[in-house]
């Protein structure tokens, strides 16, 4: 039951019940007001009641038949327009509409409004429905892009994850501090650690102290600047072994702008660099002999110039030239004369310092660089040895070979300034050589050739010296100032040459220091002093102290005490008549290690005196420094004394000073009675010279002493 027929049913009971009420009180209001008559329905209530129920009845009647008229004109319209309002709620069909009389009445305006109501809502659900299919469409578009998108974006990132695993080149990514967040497999493989050895650390791990900090400076600046680096660097493998790699850096920005992370793509061009190495190594060495070839030569003789300017010091060409190198080729073929070659650069190369250059020039011309010298000397000595090299055979596929060498040498800058200039004068000089005999060397400049060759003569004839021991002591007599006896000797060398001629020590003993002589020289001279003033002594005729002089490169050899302690023992010669001169220059030239070395022989019991003291520019406080147990003044400062000259004072104040410090004055040149007198007015204590006596040869010198 729907509510219009509920109404329709409760309607008359809530009129009716107040109908009832009226009626029963209209009749007491009558029954009181009029006196009723006996018997009437009026007194009896049952009847009051009857009639009210029948007039209520009649009343509720009417109002239904009325309320019915009303419900059928009227309510029955609303529930049509209801019904088919619930219909068109149900079925959401739009298009449909609600009957619509031709009468002007309410209920027509209601169905009027309410299809208008429809008419405005079928619009909108349409234009909704395109709205929406137009929406869903862009949607579904959109989706769809998005999805493509996203499809494309995984195949990128699963390509870049792809490349990033498998790429040849090391990959490196860090955080914006430069802390290491990821590595691929090729990292591993180029450097050697592994991905969890360096997560979590800086780069400088890698760091292979090859760069200074300017380097990296200048690196990190490009990056906060420009966000990117690339160059060439060098970083250091996990065995320890630095290797050079190309490297590209990018910075890596947010979308604010800002510096998120840092990626690194680096390969290792070791390969690369060895290629270009071995390209550039042919380019500058002969590719027979492995030497370094004509350009290269010209490249370090331009930068042995310069040396030589900024350190004032001199570098020797050498140009060599096989003998008959030709014959040997044509007659033996060519392979033969390319593996002689190789043996012959080989020799020379050996014979060569480790500094020097040895260059192959063509065809079987070699050239040497020999630099930072001050003369000559190191050039013959090269040479000498490349000679006597070659006096040994080569030996080619089990044959022996004989080859003579040949050598031409300039010296800059005497003989030439530059590289051609040098070149062609060593060119010439060796020609020379081959004109005088061939192996052998000539040097360029006719005057140093001819000084060459004179030392060259001295040196074999003081090598024949040495070996038949042609060596003699001359002994210079020293006199004691107070008693007037001879108190010691010095003994002198001499070398009786091959001309028979008696040369003094100032001929051949600097030139023995510089060959290398002297040792062999000094050995002699000492045995030969040794047994001959050993003789005196020893025999009780005549007691004297043998002095011998010592050289600056004997000075500072460590086994120099037990060489002299050996000696002396040897011969039975008592450490206390034995003195070493030693030169105030060769102290002087190194003053710390030469003090050294006069203590070691001062403590094997020998006297040690100061030789030549006035030409080493010491100063007289030193001598209270200097171990020693006599001086000698040099002749150059007796040559010209008189009382009042300078170097009278300097003599008296050398003496004096000396007395205090208890060393002996020894004056050495005296040639005068006026010099004599000079130095024992002086407080001189010992005096030598031509007025005393020459050096003396042992025979002599018995006979001077009278015990011949």
């Amino acid at each position: 039951m729907n509510l219009t027929k509920k109404t329709f049913l409760i309607i008359p009971v809530l009129i009716f019940l107040p109908s009832l009420a009226a009626v029963t009180a209209l009749y007491y209001f009558i029954a009181s007001t009029f006196k009723p008559v006996s018997g009437s329905i009026f007194n009896n209530g049952a009847g009051i009641v009857i009639t009210s129920l029948i007039i209520t009845a009649a009343f509720g009647l009417a109002i239904d038949l009325f309320l019915l008229l009303i419900r059928k004109s009227i309510i029955g319209n609303i529930n049509i327009l209801t019904k088919r309002a619930d219909e068109i709620g149900e079925t959401c069909d739009f298009s449909s509409r609600l009957p619509v009389k031709t009468d002007n009445d309410e209920i027509s305006q209601l169905a009027w409004s309410f299809n208008a109501l429809l008419d405005r809502m079928a619009e909108s659900n349409y234009s909704l429905e395109k709205n929406i299919e137009e929406s869903s469409t862009m949607l579904e578009r959109s989706i769809r892009e998005r999805i493509s998108d996203l499809m494309t974006m995984n195949q990128v990132l699963t390509l870049m994850e792809e490349v990033f695993e498998h790429s040849l080149e090391g990959i490196i990514i860090t955080d914006s501090r430069g802390v290491i967040t990821k590595v691929n497999p090729a990292f591993t493989g180029i450097t050697g650690y592994s991905e969890h050895e360096v997560v979590g650390k800086n780069p400088r791990v890698l760091k292979s102290e090859h760069h200074n900090p300017h380097f990296y400076k200048s690196m990190w600046d490009s990056l906060l600047n420009e966000g990117h680096w690339a160059g060439e660097i060098w970083d250091r493998h996990k065995d320890g072994n630095a290797f050079p790699e190309w490297l590209s850096i990018s910075a890596i920005r947010n979308s604010e702008g800002e510096t998120s992370h840092y990626v690194g793509v680096f390969h290792d061009i070791s390969d690369k660099k060895r290629q270009e190495e071995l390209i550039r190594y042919h380019a500058l060495h002969d590719s027979l002999t492995d030497l370094p070839n004509i350009f290269l030569l010209k490249n370090r003789i331009e930068q042995a110039i310069l040396h030589s300017i900024r350190d004032k010091t001199k570098f020797g060409v050498m140009f060599l030239d096989l003998d008959n190198f030709r014959k040997f080729n044509e007659s033996l073929g060519l392979a033969i004369g390319d593996m002689l070659l190789k043996s012959a650069a080989e020799r020379i190369r050996s014979m060569a310092r480790n500094v020097d250059t040895v260059a192959r020039h063509g065809g079987d011309e070699f050239i040497i660089l020999v630099e930072n010298i001050y003369d000559e000397k190191p050039l013959i000595t090269l040479a000498q040895r490349i000679l006597v090299a070659f006096k040994e055979p080569f030996t080619i596929i089990d044959k022996a070979f004989h080859i003579g060498i040949s050598m031409g040498i300039a010296v800059f800058p005497d003989d030439g300034e530059d590289f051609d200039n040098l070149l062609r004068n060593a060119d010439t000089a060796m020609y020379r050589a081959k004109e005088i005999g061939k192996e052998t060397f000539s040097m360029y400049t006719e005057s140093l050739n001819d000084r060459v060759t004179r030392k060259l003569t001295l040196e074999n004839e003081l090598r024949i010296a040495l070996k038949e021991k042609d060596f003699e002591v001359y002994y210079q007599p020293q006199m004691d100032l107070k008693t007037g006896k001879i108190t010691g000797v010095e003994g002198l060398a001499r070398w009786s040459n091959s001309h028979g001629v008696i040369m003094p020590p100032d001929g051949f003993i600097p030139f023995s220091e510089e060959a290398g002589l002297i040792f062999e020289i000094d050995r002699i001279i000492m045995e030969k002093a040794l047994v001959e003033i050993g003789e005196l002594i020893n025999s009780g005729k005549y007691p004297l102290k043998l002095s011998l002089n010592c050289s600056a490169k004997v000075l500072h050899l460590k086994r120099l005490p037990n060489i002299i302690t050996g000696y002396l023992s040897k011969f039975n010669f008592a450490p206390d008549w034995f003195e070493l001169e030693i030169t105030e220059s060769s102290i002087m030239e190194n003053y710390k290690d030469s003090l050294e070395s006069i203590h070691r022989l001062r403590d094997t019991g020998i006297a040690i005196s100061l030789d030549d003291f006035g030409t080493g520019y010491s100063s007289l406080s030193q001598l209270k420094n200097l171990p020693i147990n006599s001086l000698k003044i040099d002749r150059s400062f007796i040559e010209e004394v008189s009382t009042g000259s300078t170097d009278a004072h300097i003599i008296e104040a050398v003496v004096s000073l000396s007395q205090k410090f208890g060393i002996t004055v020894i004056a050495e040149g005296v040639e005068t009675e006026e010099q004599l007198q000079f130095l024992k007015n002086a407080g001189c204590d010992v005096v030598q010279g031509y007025y005393i006596s020459r050096p003396l040869p042992f025979d002599r010198l018995k006979s001077f002493l009278g015990v011949a």
